[in-house]
């Protein structure tokens, strides 16, 4: 078996290669050339939860286990991943870090619809959240959108935010991206969404809280914090009046969150006109009109498989990784 660690990942996966593998795996998805089962969660009394997520692509099968305790225990993080690929192509057992792939691999998730939903010159983008998951959607729609301008970023701590404010300002710096993009935190998340050409919620809240009178016209609106059922960030009157809703996948996307499913239930959607982002790649729409668009993700596995399997072949051609003798 090689073991691939978070440094090894990090050599070889980035931004362009998440955009690469998200797209194929979503394209394979609604081709149906890929097996995604559910996932199936796990939640602890203790108030930890895991999703473990099985998947293949063609011959190539991964497992992937993602957890948050909600603590750092000793040597496990509060909150990562774990991938287990086997690839009988490439001939090895491969045991990947898995937290850098996720967090790409759904902003890529969110750049790649971006592309063909945002506002033809957008320059304005919001995120409601101050994690990990706010930190790579930010770097995924600065990728996939050169006409950003500005970033305003809320979190109910004002400490967390302008920490995060500073701190991805200094990353976004060391990209060359300093000139172009302002990235501030704002104090009121009403004012800061009103006028935005994007919104982004990345939060862990069960209610909603990006607010429909806060969303313009012509506006993106994503969510992909809420994961569950009877989570949800956007409100049912924001679903209900876009013109076009995108999700990753029907089953992770309406069925796996409750944001899309709101809406269906409430009347105001109707589920056969959800389409699925692979669907929208292979037959984007014209950009320019003003309109409210609403993409929502919740990941799937087989974007993790295409994604390990880049990155297994990546680092052992460049000769990364621990082997390790199970037999």
């Amino acid at each position: 078996m090689i073991i691939l660690s978070e440094s090894d990942v990090r050599q070889v996966f980035d931004m362009d290669m998440a955009f690469q593998a998200v797209r194929e795996a979503s394209i394979a998805y609604v081709q149906g050339s890929t097996m995604s089962p559910r996932r199936t969660p796990v939640a602890l009394d203790e108030g930890g939860e895991f999703l473990v997520m099985p998947g293949a692509v063609g011959p190539t099968f991964a497992t992937k286990i993602w957890y948050a305790l909600g603590r750092q225990s000793h040597h496990i993080p509060e909150s990562s991943a774990l991938i287990t690929l086997i690839d009988p192509e490439l001939g090895h057992e491969v045991l990947i870090e898995g937290g850098v792939v996720t967090d790409l691999r759904t902003g890529a998730m969110t750049g790649l619809a971006a592309q063909h939903l945002a506002p033809s010159s957008a320059t304005t983008v919001v995120v409601l959240g101050a994690g990990i998951q706010a930190r790579t959607q930010i770097l995924a729609l600065l990728h996939a959108l050169e006409s950003v301008r500005e970033v305003r970023v809320y979190s109910r701590s004002e400490d967390n935010r302008t920490r995060f404010c500073e701190t991805l300002n200094t990353e976004v710096a060391g990209l060359g991206l300093a000139a172009r993009v302002n990235i501030i935190p704002a104090d009121d998340p009403g004012r800061a969404c009103r006028g935005a050409d994007v919104i982004i919620a990345a939060t862990t809240s069960s209610a909603p809280v990006v607010r429909d009178e806060w969303v313009g016209k012509n506006t993106l609106v994503c969510s992909v914090g809420s994961h569950t059922p009877d989570q949800s960030e956007l409100e049912v009157d924001t679903v209900g009046r876009a013109s076009r809703v995108v999700v990753d996948t029907v089953p992770g996307g309406v069925d796996g969150a409750g944001d899309i499913a709101n809406a269906i239930a409430a009347g105001r959607l109707e589920r056969d006109s959800v389409i699925e982002l692979g669907h929208l790649l292979q037959s984007p729409p014209e950009q320019g009109s003003e309109e409210l668009t609403v993409f929502k993700s919740v990941g799937f596995s087989a974007a993790d498989v295409v994604a390990a399997r880049m990155i297994a072949r990546a680092a052992l051609d460049r000769g990364l990784g621990t082997q390790v003798a199970l037999r």
